[in-house]
């Protein structure tokens, strides 16, 4: 390979590398930041504990502790209930494997 050839192939990687390093660091839509901290999806999820828990974000007395506590288990307590439906509703042959290293 001559010498110019090199320099045209080492220009075209610069400019492939470039491009893709542009590509990358602009904002191109609400996708790319949807997964990350600070984006909607965290905002969304902040709220979601809030509305969940009966007491503010800034009480910390025990009372309050104790009230979210209680929030917090019965919310645990419908997933429960709402997990063995769904393994009640699975047929028999629909099951999954037993694990077998327990």
């Amino acid at each position: 390979m001559s010498t110019k050839e090199k320099w045209a192939v080492y220009v075209i990687v610069i400019a492939v590398v470039a491009g893709l390093v542009w590509w990358y660091a602009s904002p191109r839509s609400e996708e790319r930041t949807e997964g990350t901290p600070g984006g909607p999806a965290a905002e969304s999820t902040a709220g979601e504990v809030t509305e969940i828990l009966p007491t503010a974000a800034t009480d910390t007395s025990d009372a309050a502790i104790s009230q979210d506590v209680a929030a917090l288990d019965a919310t645990m307590s419908n997933i429960s209930s709402d997990s063995s439906s769904v393994d009640q509703s699975i047929t028999a042959s629909e099951q999954p494997a037993p694990n077998l290293t327990q």
